[in-house]
């Protein structure tokens, strides 16, 4: 009788504990690193984005966690002190010995709130198209799927709800990932804006793929490649168009199954259709990420809005993919790529018309350019080099 009842007590006081302290105790574990390469340098900077790759080393998940380490690897390179602390971060900051904050979220913005002789240059680092702009794009979006679903599935949209305006408006510049399209949705808010192209992680040789490839059969198969926000990418338009053709394949590589009310409206879509192929999370170091990339012609992506779609240049980068997307995908396309001129089902369907009917030639060639380009302009070393330029000239 004893044992359960101080169990009981025990686990109902502790989750009060836990519950009242929260923030407090989320503060503790998002504690700042300072001087993570324990420099002795004239001035500081402050780097709001992710602590962990910083603890646990660069994982190649998400290119976020490459992002944070060469800003902080550039700034040790201009001779700064380098802090950093994670975006949502709420506890007190030492605003006063820092020459620089850089990065996005609550440490920049509280950074306004604490008033401080010294001057402090803010930046910027926009991890997508504008906040206000992408929030209404995914909302449109939402709003078309439920005029012919009858459903509101916001968790199948990309939102951001705090949308730091201070961010938007106070700071020195703004570094913006994606093309110049991405940099305009900025513009009528702030001037001095820079675009900087992403990057992919590079684990496969295109060529040698593009060498073993049938065109004949991969002209009619197509690779959505993605992550959270299917409506928001366009997964509900592929999946109705692919369903009701069976000349052409769809593949479909992301956490799918995270998005259980878009699950349960295209279950029969993504699992009992025959040319429609929902592979879930793959790992592109993986077998299995080569052999889909070898079946494949085409990365189709009708997005409504991104920052430079890393997961169409993984595509594109390590397997000569050629893009089919949106100009809400942020990414160059060249004369290599199909443009999708609008997000509705009649657009999309059109530009998977005219990618089926390319030649085998003219697939070779495009694809090999595709290839080639990503490669030359949107690897990680060129993403270091392009950052670094921007950086210092915003501190020239």
């Amino acid at each position: 009788m004893i044992k359960p009842f101080i169990k009981k007590h025990i686990s109902k006081n502790l989750f009060a504990f836990l519950k009242n302290n929260f923030n407090i105790i989320k503060s503790v574990f998002k504690k700042p690193i300072n001087n993570f390469f324990k420099k002795n340098n004239y001035k500081s900077v402050l780097l709001s984005y992710l602590r962990r790759p910083f603890i646990e080393g660069v994982k190649h998940y998400h290119t976020n966690n490459q992002e944070c380490f060469y800003a902080a690897m550039i700034f040790d390179e201009l001779n700064y002190n380098v802090d950093i602390v994670e975006y949502d971060y709420t506890g007190n900051i030492d605003y006063s010995k820092y020459d620089v904050i850089y990065g996005f979220g609550w440490p920049l913005v509280n950074r306004f709130l604490n008033n401080t002789d010294k001057k402090i240059v803010s930046i910027y680092y926009a991890t997508g198209m504008e906040d206000n702009y992408n929030n209404f794009m995914s909302l449109k979006r939402i709003k078309e799927f439920y005029n012919k679903k009858n459903r509101y599935i916001l968790s199948s949209a990309r939102l951001e709800r705090n949308l730091f305006t201070e961010q938007l408006v106070l700071v020195d510049a703004i570094i913006t990932l994606g093309n110049s399209l991405a940099a305009e949705t900025y513009k009528s808010f702030f001037n001095k804006v820079y675009n900087l192209p992403s990057f992919f992680y590079k684990t496969k040789d295109y060529r040698e793929i593009l060498a073993n490839k049938n065109f004949i059969d991969s002209r009619k198969k197509f690779l959505w490649f993605g992550s959270g926000g299917l409506i928001h990418k366009g997964l509900d338009i592929l999946l109705e168009i692919f369903a009701s053709r069976k000349d052409i394949d769809l593949h479909i590589c992301g956490p799918v199954e995270k998005e259980s009310e878009f699950v349960d409206l295209y279950c029969n879509e993504l699992y009992k259709t025959n040319n429609i192929h929902c592979h879930g999370f793959i790992d592109i170091n993986s077998s299995k990420f080569v052999e889909i990339l070898s079946q494949c012609a085409f990365c189709i992506y009708p997005t409504c809005g991104e920052g430079g779609s890393p997961a169409v240049l993984t595509t594109v980068g390590n397997g000569g993919l050629i893009p089919v997307v949106t100009k809400e995908a942020t990414v160059e396309i060249g004369n290599f790529g199909v443009l999708i001129s609008d997000i509705s089902l009649e657009s999309v369907a059109k530009a998977i018309d005219n990618c089926v009917n390319l030649s085998e030639s003219e697939l070779a060639a495009q694809s090999l350019a595709a290839g080639e380009y990503v490669n030359n302009n949107n690897s990680s070393e060129i993403y270091y080099v392009n950052l670094k330029k921007i950086i210092s000239d915003i501190l020239k």
